[in-house]
């Protein structure tokens, strides 16, 4: 019986993310090959016009953030995300990054305002910020952000070699993203679509910060009807967290299920559940044993034991089981001051030496 329901789950999941790719005019974030969290570092095809009337927009008060389009250049191509393309750009001088739509349609403009709208209240030094928007008509609509140069976190654990980060470092990450998350829910806003991918880092002063970005599908708790929860389906399938596979009524939770799955993520350095997805069409099969066997991301074997417990809790199969963010940030703070004063322990028994 259950079988044949995962089956039938499934099978619901993959027929949403086709026609979700297929439409260009749904209210939700359309899929493209990132939400598959395939790489996706080449232009997509040239942004595509929709004739629409422009009254049926609500802008809101977006005219406090738009920005004079002369002093707003664009330079080179940086990424392409689900929604949209990044370039990178100069503003008054400093160096910015602007992101465009792929497809201007009413639906996707409006879905567009209220991305910039909710990043323009947003202000934490763990969420990317957004300095403006410009646009002539709607169908020119950009936002303007700070440019994180350094490129995205799933890109660097790619790239590098698990032994040469250290788990003082892993820790900042995880607490860096986990502050963005926590200022996020107080404000009553779910992101839906925390991964490595949306993970971005920013040099200062010798220091790479790692701050959540993305925000194409956020969503404020309070248009949920007051209960805080909804069923539409959004995000990353890797990511996703069971009740949001199973069309279930959601809340924040799901961003603490993403957040564990992207601790396993800083601890093997490796795309969650990559020993079980190794053959086209297992993804379907990796969908069914997630909800039908509980299969989690794996871990390394000398993964510190506190550690990989935070991650399955994050990640456990019932949502009202899984830490807030200000329980997560207490034991990320705890084993943090552990770590400097083993590390303050060592230095003065090497220097007495």
């Amino acid at each position: 019986m259950w079988i044949a329901f995962a089956v039938l789950v499934v099978v619901a999941i993959i027929a949403y993310f086709v026609f979700r790719q297929t439409s260009v005019d749904d209210i939700s974030q359309p899929v493209s090959p990132i939400d598959l969290d395939l790489p996706n570092h080449i232009p997509n095809p040239p942004t595509s016009y929709i004739s629409f009337d422009p009254a049926l927009l609500d802008w809101t008060d977006l005219a406090l953030y738009r920005l004079d389009n002369k002093l707003v250049l664009r330079q080179h191509f940086l990424a392409s995300g689900a929604s949209g393309d990044v370039y990178a750009g100069i503003f008054h001088n400093q160096p910015v990054a602007i992101k465009q739509l792929h497809v201007y349609t009413a639906t996707s403009v409006q879905r567009f305002i209220r991305e910039i709208s909710l990043v323009a209240a947003i202000h934490s030094p763990h969420i990317v910020r957004l300095i403006g928007a410009t646009w002539t008509c709607p169908q020119d609509l950009n936002a303007v952000m700070e440019l994180m140069e350094g490129g995205d976190l799933r890109a660097f654990l790619a790239a590098t070699s698990r032994c040469h980060v250290t788990w003082t470092t892993r820790l900042q990450w995880a607490t860096s993203v986990c502050e963005g998350l926590f200022y996020l829910h107080s404000m009553h806003h779910m992101h839906r679509d925390i991964k490595s991918r949306n993970l971005l880092f920013q040099t200062k002063n010798d220091i790479d910060i790692l701050k959540v970005a993305d925000f194409g599908s956020a969503r404020d708790v309070q248009d949920t009807g007051g209960g805080g929860t909804t069923t539409t389906m959004a995000g990353t399938l890797r990511w996703m967290a069971p009740e949001m596979l199973l069309f279930q009524p959601y809340s924040s939770a799901v961003d603490v299920y993403a957040f564990g799955v992207v601790l396993s993520e800083m601890d093997t350095h490796e795309t969650p559940y990559a020993q079980h997805c190794k053959q086209d069409g297992d993804e379907m099969m990796l969908i069914r044993r997630v909800l039908h066997d509980q299969l989690r991301p794996s871990f390394s074997a000398d993964v510190p034991v506190w550690f990989k417990f935070l991650a399955l809790r994050c990640m456990a199969h019932d949502p009202a089981e899984r830490p807030s963010t200000s329980e997560i940030l207490h034991v990320l703070l705890t084993q943090q001051r552990r770590l400097e004063e083993r590390d303050d322990q060592v230095q003065n028994w090497t220097t007495t030496m």
